[in-house]
């Protein structure tokens, strides 16, 4: 059960926000471990989610990295910064940015067809 204490208060999301890094362009071949230990040297790193294309397995090239410290987002962004020789882009992360859940299957649309419902007449 989550108690009062644990839930996500708007004051804390808006903070968690400013500590969170949008990466971009990627290297396919840098999953989360290596994205962590890259930023590191900037402060510590609470999170590092590289995002995945759910039908292929593989990186879609962008990612996230939360900070402990709001500074440590202000520090990288300061410079540029490159992975594996590709040039990372950048930016704040936004509260829309976050990483959703997974989709549940909700089944598709039909149209026309038997129903399984008797014809009214």
């Amino acid at each position: 059960a989550i108690t009062a204490g644990e839930l996500c208060v708007p004051s804390q999301l808006r903070k968690m926000s400013q500590s969170r890094l949008f990466v971009a362009r990627l290297p396919w071949s840098v999953g989360k471990d290596a994205l962590k230990s890259y930023f590191q040297k900037f402060g510590e790193v609470t999170d590092a989610h590289v995002v995945m294309d759910r039908a292929t397995g593989k990186s879609k090239g962008f990612g996230f990295v939360t900070f402990a410290q709001e500074t440590a987002v202000e520090d990288v962004l300061k410079g540029s910064h490159s992975i594996e020789g590709r040039q990372l882009a950048l930016n704040r992360a936004k509260d829309n940015d976050r990483p959703r859940s997974p989709r549940r299957e909700q089944g598709g649309f039909s149209f026309g067809g038997d129903s399984g419902a008797p014809a009214q007449q």
